[in-house]
C-alpha cells in the first residue's frame, strides 16, 4: 500500500491532446465532419448526436445537467437503456447507444492522442514525462506511490513505459507490465482503451504494447499497429472496456471489482493525496462514496491537495469534505503542467532542478 496517492482526471491528459469532457463532443463532431474516423463508425457517431438532440429537448423542459459534457451524455444513455425510452428514438437505436458512445469515445481519443516525433520513435507528452520522472524521484526516496485515474486514454501508460517504470493495473488474473519490485499500482476506475472483453469472456484482456523490456520506445509502426488492433477488436464480437461515470456500475462489477477494491485499500492507508485535473462531476456518485469510505480514517492522512485551474472545482471539493477533512485540504489554482514542480517541492526537490534523463 502506498504512502502517496495521485488521482488524475481528464485535465491531466490535456497536454497529450486528449479533449476534456466539456469539449469532447465538439472534437468528435469535427473529426466526423473532416472524415477522420473509420467509415464504419460514421453511422454510430450520427446515432450519438441524434440521441444528444433528444436529451437537449429534455433540457429545455427540465433542469438537467449540460448534455454537451460527454460524461453527462454517457449517464443519460445508460438511463435510456435501462428504461427502454429516449424521445422519439426506436428501441433498437437505444440498445445500440452503448456501443455507439463507446466507439465515439475510443476513436476520438485515438485521433486526438498526440506524441512528439523524434527520429524513428515518439516521445510521450512533456507533462506526463515530467510527472513520471517525479514519481520515480519519490520512489528513490524510499516512499511508495499509487495512481488512481478516471481517464480512458493510454497517454500515462506510454510515459510510464518510456521511462521504464513498471506498473500493475490490478485486474483479476494479473496485468503487471515490466514486473519488478519497484512497480506501482495504476488503477483505472472507468476502464481503458487497451482493455477489452470478448463475447462470453468473464475477465478483461489487456492489449499490451508491442515492445520488449530492452526497447521501450515506440516506433511509428508500433503505434499504428496498436490502434489498428483496437479497431479490429471493435469490429469483432468484443468491446473496449470503458465504464460510464455513474453510480450504476454494477454490470461491470465482476470485471472491475479488484480495481475498485484496490483503490479503496490505497485510499485507506495513504499519507498524502494529490488530486489533479479531476472535476468531481455530479454524476459520479460512485467515486464520492468510494473516496468517503476509503478515507474514513482521516487521522492517517496528512494532506489532501487539489490542483485545477477552475475555481468552481474548489467549491465542489469543499462541499465533498466534512469538518475533519477540511483541516488537511488545500486547493491550488493551477494546471497539471505547472503543478509538477510545486508537488516536487513538497518532497524536498528543488524547483527548476535537473530532470531525470531518459536513455
Amino acid at each position: 500500500m502506498a504512502q502517496n496517492i495521485f488521482i488524475l482526471g481528464a485535465g491531466a491528459s490535456c497536454d497529450a491532446g486528449i479533449p476534456v469532457m466539456n469539449n469532447f463532443l465538439k472534437v468528435a463532431r469535427n473529426l466526423k465532419n473532416q472524415s477522420k474516423i473509420s467509415p464504419n463508425s460514421k453511422e454510430l457517431f450520427d446515432l450519438v448526436f441524434r440521441a444528444k438532440k433528444e436529451i437537449t429537448k429534455m433540457q429545455s423542459k427540465f433542469n438537467i445537467e449540460n448534455p454537451n459534457n460527454i460524461e453527462v451524455l454517457f449517464a443519460q444513455f445508460e438511463m435510456a437503456e435501462l428504461l427502454g425510452k429516449l424521445g422519439d428514438m426506436e428501441a433498437e437505436e437505444i440498445v445500440n447507444l452503448k456501443k455507439a458512445v463507446n466507439i465515439l469515445i475510443s476513436e476520438t481519443i485515438e485521433n486526438s492522442f498526440y506524441l512528439n516525433p523524434k527520429d524513428d520513435y515518439f516521445l510521450p507528452s512533456d507533462t506526463y514525462n515530467r510527472f513520471v520522472q517525479l514519481i520515480q524521484k519519490i520512489l528513490l526516496k524510499g516512499e511508495t506511490v499509487s495512481i488512481i485515474t478516471f481517464n480512458y486514454d493510454i497517454a500515462l501508460e506510454y510515459a510510464l513505459q518510456f521511462n521504464r517504470q513498471p506498473f500493475d493495473y490490478c485486474l483479476l488474473g494479473g496485468s503487471v507490465l515490466f514486473d519488478s519490485n519497484s512497480k506501482i499500482k495504476l488503477l483505472k476506475l472507468h476502464g481503458s482503451l487497451n482493455w477489452y472483453k470478448g463475447s462470453g469472456q468473464e475477465g478483461i484482456s489487456v492489449m499490451e504494447n508491442s515492445i520488449e523490456q530492452g526497447h521501450i520506445r515506440h516506433t511509428a509502426n508500433d503505434l499504428r499497429s496498436k490502434l489498428e488492433c483496437l479497431r479490429y477488436i471493435r469490429g469483432q464480437d468484443a468491446e473496449v472496456m470503458i465504464v460510464p461515470p455513474t453510480y450504476n456500475k454494477m454490470q461491470h462489477h465482476s470485471q472491475l471489482k479488484n480495481v475498485w477494491q484496490n483503490a479503496a485499500l490505497e485510499l485507506s492507508n495513504c499519507k498524502r493525496i494529490h488530486i489533479i485535473g479531476y472535476s468531481l462531476p455530479n454524476t459520479d456518485h460512485f467515486f464520492r462514496d468510494l473516496f468517503a469510505q476509503g478515507t474514513l480514517d482521516v487521522d492517517m492522512i496528512d494532506e489532501i491537495l487539489v490542483y485545477d485551474p477552475d475555481p468552481e472545482i474548489e467549491t465542489r471539493f469543499k462541499d465533498l469534505f466534512g469538518n475533519e477533512t477540511k483541516g488537511i485540504y488545500g486547493f491550488r489554482k493551477t494546471y497539471f503542467s505547472d503543478s509538477i514542480e510545486e508537488i516536487g517541492s513538497l518532497y524536498g526537490f528543488k524547483k527548476n532542478g535537473p530532470r531525470l534523463r531518459v536513455v
